[in-house]
């Protein structure tokens, strides 16, 4: 798959298209490839890869950057939580239409099986610690004393099992990460994180002088693009005019 193939996959699956794709022709230790946000071009260190699924997987982790990024404004390329789902979306698409395999071998399915089993049994030993929490204090006995005593647990341990039952977890979450995700206050942030898979980080908003950075930042982008795309017009015109003479 050449880069001219990869963006034709690529805008199968957005209707917003206004990016580039490039090869580099390198390789890479650290990583497979990065989106420029002044330039709007997706990079990938093609000789990273061997396959044209493992590279469609990398194209697709950059044009989420890419989406973020004029959904949302973003000015760094964080992997927060409106990341993830995009990239998510993205990936589905893509199956979807044959444009990546999808790998569901034994041990991946192994391995999603166990995860589901331990947060179905950590779901369990929650209600079973609310029910003890109850019976503490029907008999006036103090809850902190027994988990440290009878099963070595901290409150702050048991109440995050606790809250795994309280607020009826999805089971086919991760245990530890369910235990986590069950700790968000917030019922709509909860979703949130269910649905990305990543718990979100407050962020503080961007003051106005920050809005005024990045509208400037993105002004100066889309005239590099224009430029761009104006240097290509006269090199085109040029052997155009070769051709026919």
């Amino acid at each position: 798959m050449n880069q001219d193939q990869l963006k034709e996959s690529l805008d199968q699956l957005t209707d917003n298209r206004d990016f580039t794709v490039i090869y580099t022709g390198r390789e890479s230790l650290k990583i497979g490839g990065l989106y420029n946000l002044e330039t709007g071009e997706i990079l990938i260190h093609n000789r990273n890869f061997s396959t044209d699924n493992q590279i469609m997987l990398e194209a697709i982790h950059q044009l989420s950057h890419h989406l973020l990024f004029l959904a949302e404004n973003q000015t760094t390329q964080r992997h927060s939580a409106r990341f993830y789902i995009i990239y998510q979306e993205l990936i589905k698409k893509a199956v979807t239409l044959s444009l990546v395999e999808d790998d569901d071998s034994k041990f991946i399915q192994k391995a999603v099986q166990k995860g589901r089993e331990h947060t179905i049994f950590l779901k369990e030993y929650g209600g079973i610690l609310i029910e003890l929490y109850d019976y503490c204090m029907k008999k006036h006995l103090s809850f902190g004393d027994m988990l440290h005593r009878k099963l070595n647990m901290t409150e702050t341990e048991a109440k995050s099992l606790m809250s795994m039952y309280a607020v009826d977890i999805p089971e086919d979450l991760n245990g530890d990460f369910a235990r986590k995700v069950s700790m968000i206050k917030k019922s709509k942030d909860r979703e949130l994180a269910i649905e990305s898979g990543v718990i979100k980080k407050a962020v503080a908003p961007k003051e106005p002088e920050e809005e005024v950075v990045f509208l400037a930042k993105e002004l100066e982008r889309l005239n590099k693009k224009i430029q761009k795309e104006q240097e290509r017009v006269e090199e085109i015109r040029l052997l155009l005019e070769g051709l026919e003479s």
